[in-house]
């Protein structure tokens, strides 16, 4: 799994990652939580896609590199009871490399903040948010 995430974050401009978080002017891109504790700044986008749906955890692995066409042929071709096993465990791996992943990013800067994967939005009823890195910073208020 280390390979897996060393090879992934090869796609990330820590630098970029760095200016955006911190430059990034309140809009679109920037929502704070509802008691105003935290920014969260949406960095980079991995995936849009309706995660409501099984086959969201199938994408995902498959953007990661955890599991290749065979892998994704197999799912589809499972019966309801198979697909919600494969799904249970995509996830536990997914959030494996998503912890890696951003235990890595957060060791490379040099920041007061950290990054974490989430939805851009928080409204899990809006089924086609956007998927990635965010950047979380905790108000000065509340440090």
């Amino acid at each position: 799994m280390e390979a897996l995430v060393a090879k992934y974050a090869e796609n990330f401009d820590v630098t970029e990652l760095v200016r955006l978080a911190t430059d990034c002017p309140d809009g679109d891109e920037v929502t704070y939580s509802k008691n105003g504790k935290y920014k969260r700044v949406f960095v980079k986008e991995f995936i849009t896609e309706d995660f409501t749906n099984d086959d969201f955890s199938i994408k995902l692995a498959s953007l990661y590199g955890i599991i290749g066409d065979v892998e994704k042929a197999a799912f589809l071709n499972s019966d309801e009871k198979e697909k919600i096993i494969i799904v249970k465990t995509l996830d536990d791996e997914i959030f494996k490399f998503e912890t890696m992943l951003t235990e890595l990013l957060n060791n490379k800067i040099n920041m007061p903040g950290t990054f974490i994967v989430d939805p851009k939005t928080k409204e899990f009823n809006a089924q086609r948010s956007p998927y990635g890195l965010i950047y979380r910073l905790e108000s000065p208020q509340y440090i």
